[in-house]
């Protein structure tokens, strides 16, 4: 509440019981005197006076608890822990939109954190697998000399495709760390999309090829303006 709103109120409510009060009086026959009206000035001046201040007192240490809160989730924000939403209910709607708003933030990020916390793990994991292959078929290659050149050229094969494998991972990783601190430079350019979808698939020819499929590009001859890697990126996913 504001302050001049406190002081009307209060006004109003000490000189309703100083009303109050001089209407007992009169009707208990009551001589007040030549200073009555004086006297009941005075007394709705300090009822107003002692309301304001007991009303504001209360009022300003709600309002340093809500504060106190509100600085505590903000350090906690600061600290990494998104976890604690802030658990206050104002009747004054600016004041809970300013809270709703902050919530929600710390639920978003909450949420990223999460994500960002699988996304490490899964990652990890997907490095770890073409690192094993690669490791496990250059020992083998190296201890056993009688391989047949069949195997060699086997084992050779498997060793490119999960070098490849791991490039492509670390390429990924690189961009999305660039789209994450917003630092890669977005160059748009005229792209036909028919175009960079037929690179696309025959860059894809090998994949295509193991699992028997039959593609057939059939798409209109169109430019858009866009940025050629992350597009080209698009297609690939």
């Amino acid at each position: 509440l504001g302050l001049s709103f406190i002081i009307f109120t209060c006004y109003i409510l000490a000189s309703v019981i100083t009303a109050f009060i001089a209407f007992i009086l009169t009707k208990l026959n009551v001589n007040i005197g030549a200073f009555g009206p004086f006297a009941l000035v005075i007394c709705v001046l300090l009822s107003c006076t002692l309301l304001a201040t007991v009303i504001t007192k209360v009022r300003v240490k709600s309002t340093e608890k809500n504060i106190r809160e509100i600085k505590d989730s903000l350090s906690r924000m600061a600290a990494g822990d998104f976890s604690t939403p802030i658990n206050i209910k104002n009747k004054n709607t600016e004041y809970q939109e300013i809270i709703d708003a902050v919530n929600t933030v710390m639920q978003e990020l909450q949420s990223v954190t999460i994500l960002k916390g699988d996304f490490v793990k899964n990652f990890s994991h997907e490095f770890k697998t073409p690192i094993a292959s690669i490791k496990g078929f250059s020992e083998l290659l190296c201890q056993n000399r009688d391989l047949s050149e069949e195997e060699k050229y086997k084992y050779y094969c498997i060793i490119r495709d999960e070098s490849t494998r791991l490039s492509g991972l670390a390429n990924t990783t690189l961009l999305l760390s660039k789209l994450d601190a917003q630092s890669i430079v977005i160059n748009k350019e005229e792209i036909y999309i028919d175009e960079q979808i037929a690179e696309c698939a025959m860059q894809l020819y090998g994949e295509v090829e193991k699992k028997n499929l039959d593609v057939q590009i059939d798409l209109e001859h169109f430019a858009v303006s866009a940025s050629k890697e992350l597009l080209k990126e698009l297609w690939l996913n």
